[in-house]
């Protein structure tokens, strides 16, 4: 055997096995990891978000709720930790109670933590530079708008954005109303409380707001209290006959031929619910025509008078949030749905 060649076999091997082996787990391990960093960003379910909150330990609890859908995982994400905070007045002993309301929130939510908070507080007041005008009322914190369920809450549930950092939910509830310079009286004047009753318009004569508003007319010291009952209109015919009764047409007279003209405007309207000009034009001569109006009436018609006050009230009932009626605001106080007079009076009461 040539020299060189017996050489080349008394040298030791080096070790190729072994350093495939290695750079094979290698391989192995590194493709592992990047295809498990792949499917978690493909798979995560669009219905959780993802945000700074998650650490890693949250997501790879959320793998145990993982779900199999068309050959694909899907990842709930957990809701994250966010405040509800009820903000009551506890002087308003006819503001609504809101104990179910925050009952259910507690249970539909699990990640909330619930809180307390009373306006005259110093966080309450706080809370309340924020734009709330009326209480009891439940902030959510920022990141409640990455909680499942909760985009659907904000069509459904009327929650709507306070600021950068809560949204509000308003109760239907009775309510104090915070906005003093805004609420809907026509006068101020010393001890001196407004009553302001919304109803819809002429409904409220087979109701108890209609009752009410004659009995404190009647009954109470004109000095101390004044009251306005305020039409809430539902369609444009409604509000041409709500002008007539507020140029001082008896609601008799109006009642009597609500029908009658409802009939013939629809003869030559197109759309009962959006009137033109020249509709209501002629809309109004035939109502003058059938109310038989004197002259002092048809003067105040003719000028639309009372016409901006009409679409102030409607205009107020949206403002402050009105979607049940009768509505009554007594001074700072707001009472939703009917009343009976003793309840009206005790409000009274303690606003004078």
């Amino acid at each position: 055997m040539p020299k060189k060649h017996k050489k080349f076999l008394e040298t030791p091997l080096p070790q190729w096995s072994e350093v495939l082996l290695i750079g094979t787990l290698l391989i192995i391990s590194v493709s592992i990891n990047v295809l498990n960093f792949i499917n978690l960003e493909k798979n995560v379910n669009t219905k959780g978000v993802m945000t700074p909150s998650y650490v890693e330990s949250q997501l790879r609890a959320s793998l145990k709720e993982k779900e199999f859908i068309n050959n694909r995982v899907w990842i709930k994400l957990p809701d994250p930790p966010f405040e509800i905070i009820s903000i009551t007045d506890r002087s308003c002993s006819s503001c609504a109670d809101l104990s179910l309301t925050l009952s259910y929130l507690a249970k539909r939510f699990p990640t909330a933590t619930l809180r307390n908070v009373d306006i005259s507080s110093k966080t309450g007041k706080k809370l309340v530079e924020k734009g709330i005008q009326e209480v009891p009322v439940i902030l959510f914190s920022e990141p409640f708008q990455y909680v499942e369920g909760a985009k659907e809450m904000m069509k459904t549930d009327g929650i709507t954005a306070l600021s950068q950092t809560f949204f509000q939910m308003k109760g239907n509830g009775n309510k104090k109303l915070l906005d003093s310079e805004n609420l809907p009286t026509t006068y101020e004047i010393n001890k001196k409380v407004s009553v302001v009753i919304y109803d819809r318009f002429l409904s409220g004569d087979t109701k108890n707001s209609s009752l009410i508003a004659s009995t404190l007319n009647e009954s109470v010291n004109k000095n101390l209290i004044y009251v306005e009952k305020r039409p809430i209109i539902q369609n444009p015919i409604d509000s041409l006959l709500a002008e007539a009764m507020e140029c001082g047409v008896e609601p008799s007279k109006i009642v009597n031929i609500r029908t009658q003209l409802q009939q013939q405007i629809r003869a030559f309207v197109e759309n009962p619910e959006k009137l033109t000009e020249s509709e209501i034009k002629k809309s109004s001569n035939l109502l003058k025509k059938l109310l038989s109006m004197d002259k002092t009436q048809s003067e105040c018609y003719t000028n639309h008078t009372f016409q901006n006050k009409v679409q102030r009230t409607a205009a107020e009932a949206v403002r402050i949030g009105l979607t049940t009626f009768p509505s009554y605001v007594i001074g700072h106080e707001l009472l939703i749905g009917d009343q009976n007079i003793e309840d009206i009076l005790d409000a009274i009461k303690e606003q004078q």
